[in-house]
């Protein structure tokens, strides 16, 4: 147990660290980097989850004591985890705003739209 504990700790800390390391701009149309983004934090996000699924009770009940290497791994992951959320964070604030600009555009786009008749009669006038 003691291997594969270690083994998926390297796993997460790998993703956290792609996380940390990718670069978000969500004002910018740079896609690609965006969903490289994204798709590190979906990855890391679901490895942390089945690492705490799998070892976080345990370890916290001292079922599994942790060797020096794996405690030194554990509070790594703990400081990169961090970093995740601080990034995740400011990302969160980025989206607001830019949801908010979006919303603005669209109200202008909706009442250059609205200015169509509110009815269309189907019935032909009357003649004379």
């Amino acid at each position: 147990m003691g291997l594969e504990l270690e083994s998926s700790l390297d796993e997460v800390l790998a993703l956290g660290e792609s996380v940390i390391s990718s670069s978000i701009d969500i004002s910018s149309n740079q896609s690609a980097n965006n969903e490289l983004f994204f798709s590190y934090l979906d990855q890391y996000l679901l490895a942390l989850e089945d690492w705490q699924l799998k070892y976080g009770e345990k370890i916290s009940t001292s079922e599994i004591i942790l060797t020096s290497s794996q405690t030194e791994k554990a509070k790594k992951l703990r400081d990169v985890h961090q970093e995740v959320m601080t990034k995740v964070s400011s990302t969160q604030g980025e989206i607001s705003t830019e949801l908010g600009q979006v919303s603005k555009k669209s109200a202008v786009i909706k009442r250059y739209i609205d200015v169509l008749p509110s009815r269309i009669s189907m019935t032909k006038g009357k003649k004379g």
